[in-house]
């Protein structure tokens, strides 16, 4: 059924969100938003601490370094830890985009209106 309607959809895809996660924020986002203390508060904090990288290009390795943020990719506890970290920003969008979606790091935002009334016009009856 042809409701004479396009829509606009727009795709945010946040780039190495993993690697830019902030511990200490992490950390005091899961005690006080989502009550984790005690022991399971100084594992994740053990778990996440005294991580060290380095790069390894076709034969050349770099130097050790100290990770000071993100979260371990490729474990089943890293897109846990990200989702709860962002966590917030899921509540304001999702009280503010009634068509957005959400997963992990990749957000869909649409509003479908009829072409003959302009975005802000169709935005403001809402």
């Amino acid at each position: 059924m042809d409701q004479q309607e396009v829509t606009l959809l727009v795709l945010i895809d946040l780039s190495a969100a993993f690697d830019t996660i902030d511990h200490a924020i992490l950390l005091e986002t899961l005690e006080k938003d989502f009550g984790v203390t005690g022991n399971a508060l100084k594992w994740l904090t053990s778990y996440l601490s005294e991580r060290k990288q380095t790069i390894l290009i076709k034969d050349h390795e770099s130097e050790v370094f100290n990770l000071q943020s993100g979260v371990p990719q490729g474990s089943c506890l890293g897109p846990v830890l990200f989702i709860l970290y962002v966590a917030g920003l899921f509540k304001v969008i999702d009280k503010h985009l009634p068509n957005a979606h959400t997963y992990a790091d990749d957000t869909q935002i649409y509003h479908s209106f009829r072409p003959d009334t302009s975005l802000s016009q169709d935005a403001a009856l809402k």
